[in-house]
């Protein structure tokens, strides 16, 4: 059942005055959140995330327009003051977004109906005196944009859960009481599919809402990687990995990777 009938049939008494005026509101809030749903698919947030947490990333051009035109949305929306848990959730969720429609825009290439990461290194020969140096630039490139992708499909997931925990303590305390958090898919058909629920663990309120900045995020996630070279060896664990910036001034605290969220 949509949530705005959920809320219609709630309160059908009488109502007069400052309660009828919140019940209107919660009503149209909810029809807002139903919007959101809808428009960046969140029935099909598993196969999303199965394609973006892939060994080589990909999105299909339909998935990218609706991730586009949910973030132009959400950028022109308030939130009314008495319902801070929303207001600071989905503009976590906007600035998350934002980050990762940034990112495949700058480090992925068309590619028929979808979009996938660039793979420079695999794109022509590198001959030459400083043909090694170039290919290790190249793969390099690839490794960080690769850690990347999965550190803001996971952070975006994060967001999501973030919105469904607003969306309970504000406005409807039994939205997804039978689906739960949000599902985030990794794997293949021939190694096998896993899942993870990414959410933010300890959840204090006082931290949100966040932003976030890409080049930081590269240049984190290229120290996380000495280099991005994937044959070095070094990996790293998004689930473990805060995107975010500090609240304040100052660099990102990188003593804030470890236990940024939950994953249970």
């Amino acid at each position: 059942m949509r949530m705005k009938s959920v809320h219609e049939a709630r309160v059908d008494a009488a109502m007069s005055g400052a309660a009828r005026d919140r019940q209107q509101l919660e009503v149209a809030l909810a029809e807002r959140v139903d919007r959101w749903e809808s428009s960046i698919e969140l029935d099909k947030w598993e196969e999303l995330t199965r394609r973006l947490n892939w060994v080589h990333p990909y999105i299909t051009n339909i998935q990218l327009l609706s991730l586009t035109q949910t973030a132009i949305w959400l950028a022109g929306i308030e939130w009314p003051s008495q319902y801070p848990k929303l207001s600071a959730a989905f503009e976590t969720h906007g600035a998350v977004l934002d980050v990762l429609i940034k990112h495949i825009t700058s480090s992925f290439v068309p590619d028929g109906d979808t979009h996938s990461i660039r793979r420079r290194h695999k794109e022509t020969w590198y001959g030459g005196k400083d043909g090694e140096q170039q290919y290790t630039k190249a793969i390099s490139e690839f490794g960080v944009d690769d850690a990347v992708t999965g550190v803001l499909i996971n952070e975006l997931t994060r967001s999501v859960n973030l919105v469904v925990t607003a969306v309970n303590d504000e406005l409807l305390p039994l939205y997804r009481i039978n689906d739960g958090r949000v599902q985030m898919i990794e794997g293949d058909l021939l190694w096998g599919l896993w899942s993870s629920h990414p959410h933010y663990e300890p959840l204090t309120w006082e931290s949100f809402p966040r932003n976030y900045d890409l080049g930081e995020i590269k240049r984190r996630v290229k120290i996380e990687l000495h280099g991005g070279d994937p044959r070095n060896g070094r990996t790293m664990e998004a689930a473990s990995f805060d995107p975010s910036l500090p609240s304040g001034t100052g660099d990102q605290a990188d003593g804030r990777t470890a236990g940024a969220a939950g994953e249970c």
